[in-house]
């Protein structure tokens, strides 16, 4: 993000923006995607979709004239506008914000989600507040909710995502307590969602338009169905933390001019989104100009000139303020400090204490090394209980949402076949705590039962086994003498 706009920037000495090739695409894709649902949904809502079409797309609609016009339930509003600009003050203190640092947060622009629902209260629901805490909707409640939908050419959603749409709820739920007429009728639902690509191909609208006669409460179902949870609980409190980023760096900026050269700075995996982070191996050519006249302005390249501490695969930003709490402030200094003590102070930094130097002097070197000290740990020549257990997890979520189990019993005497276990699944019936805990109960269980089988088989205690988790991206076994799983039963 950045707080000027385009052509302002060179004007105040900030290093140009560098867009990686195909953002652009990316975005007409994104617009076309939008265009194409909200087609969608006028046909599927008809009379109770509101929206302004005109010029070959979707135009923005303001908010409480739309909200004032609601004549059926449940409706659509397709592009609605609002602004909270002008209680900006009052809404920063709601969350949290104190008066001095809200004084610095710029003008606020309009926020426009691609589309609400309003649809009756349900008992089940909870209410956002204008400070960013939830409260459970009453029975009776005779408000009206709204909830916020995104759509995303992506194929599931990610935590940026799910902060955009609590940046939309809580905004939303503070613009509605300043207009007293709209807040005694409607309230903004902690139900918000993300409609993605997830269900491209097994569409629950797409079916739904091949009906000849549809209900409202199956299109509001369909569109439900097609998208994700934001599950909004957890990213709320971002909204708060984003707005005190932005006054922090604004104090910084107003030193002075370069001031922001000062700040502290850590290259990551998750700056590579940022305009500003001059990798050339994905920018086009008529790019690497720019970066190549401004090499101390972009991250990647003024890493490699100065030698900064994030040129090593690894070392996090806790790791290198415990290096540079020691007197270690660049690679450099890295690749010489074998036996240092800060390598004992910081949980990464000891896991590597006895390569990172080593490995630090190859990277600037660039040059090819090895451990000569290293050992390679194997498995144990043979288990008699082997267990396969698949796990899937929900990462935006934080959940996991199925588990199964399966496995095999053998002495290793020629002739004889292991006594084998069928796969048994469980699965996460619901994105909750509790749904996740009864389906891993029951997968310990299970673990617990073909413990007690394979020594039934067998006819011994005393027998070696081997767990097997896999997952997508790695492979991890877990060699353990059975006599020690007690934990499991």
């Amino acid at each position: 993000m950045s707080l000027h706009d385009k052509k302002s920037l060179t004007t105040i000495s900030l290093p140009e923006a560098v867009k990686r090739p195909g953002v652009g695409t990316l975005s007409v894709a994104g617009k076309e995607l939008e265009f194409e649902r909200n087609e969608q949904l006028v046909r599927l809502f008809g009379s109770a979709a509101m929206f302004n079409h005109g010029g070959g797309k979707f135009n923005d609609i303001d908010l409480s004239n739309a909200l004032a016009k609601i004549r059926e339930l449940p409706c659509v509003v397709i592009q609605p506008k609002y602004s909270v600009n002008s209680i900006k003050h009052q809404m920063l203190q709601n969350i949290g914000i104190s008066a001095s640092d809200g004084a610095l947060i710029p003008h606020i622009a309009d926020f426009i989600p691609d589309l609400l629902l309003i649809e009756k209260a349900t008992p089940e629901d909870q209410e956002i507040l204008v400070n960013g805490s939830r409260l459970k909707v009453q029975k009776g409640d005779e408000r009206l909710a709204i909830k916020v939908f995104d759509i995303k050419h992506t194929s599931e959603s990610n935590p940026s995502y799910c902060a955009e749409i609590a940046m939309y709820s809580l905004m939303l739920a503070n613009w509605l307590e300043s207009q007293p007429s709209l807040s005694k009728r409607f309230y903004v639902s902690a139900n918000a969602y993300l409609w993605t690509l997830k269900k491209q191909g097994e569409s629950s609208i797409d079916a739904l338009e091949n009906k000849i006669k549809r209900t409202p409460a199956e299109c509001v179902s369909a569109l439900i169905d097609d998208s994700e949870v934001t599950y909004l609980r957890y990213y709320l409190g971002a909204v708060r933390q984003f707005f005190e980023d932005v006054s922090r760096v604004i104090k910084v900026a107003d030193i002075s001019p370069d001031s922001w050269k000062s700040l502290d700075w850590h290259v990551v995996s998750s700056c590579s989104n940022c305009d500003w982070l001059g990798d050339k191996r994905h920018l086009g050519k008529a790019q690497h100009g720019c970066i190549d006249n401004a090499r101390d302005s972009y991250c990647i390249t003024s890493a490699s000139d100065s030698g900064h501490l994030s040129l090593i695969p690894g070392i996090t930003r806790g790791a290198k303020k415990t290096l540079e709490l020691n007197s270690i402030f660049d690679a450099s200094s890295l690749s010489t400090s074998m036996g240092h003590p800060a390598l004992q102070q910081h949980t990464m930094l000891k896991k590597e204490a006895g390569i990172l130097p080593a490995k630090t002097k190859a990277i600037l070197d660039n040059q090819l090394d090895k451990d000569s000290s290293a050992v390679i740990a194997s498995l144990a020549g043979y288990s008699n209980l082997q267990l396969f257990v698949s796990i899937n997890f929900d990462a935006s979520a934080g959940l996991l949402t199925g588990m199964s189990v399966s496995g095999l019993v053998t002495e290793y005497i020629s002739g004889v076949s292991p006594t084998r276990f069928s796969a048994v699944p469980f699965i996460v019936d619901e994105k909750t705590l509790e749904a996740e805990w009864v389906a891993l109960e029951g997968l310990l269980s299970q673990i617990a039962d073909n413990i007690e089988r394979a020594e039934q088989v067998l006819g011994k205690k005393d027998i070696k086994g081997q767990i097997h988790i896999w997952e997508s991206y790695s492979q991890i076994w877990w060699e353990c003498n059975l006599n020690c799983v007690n934990a499991c039963r």
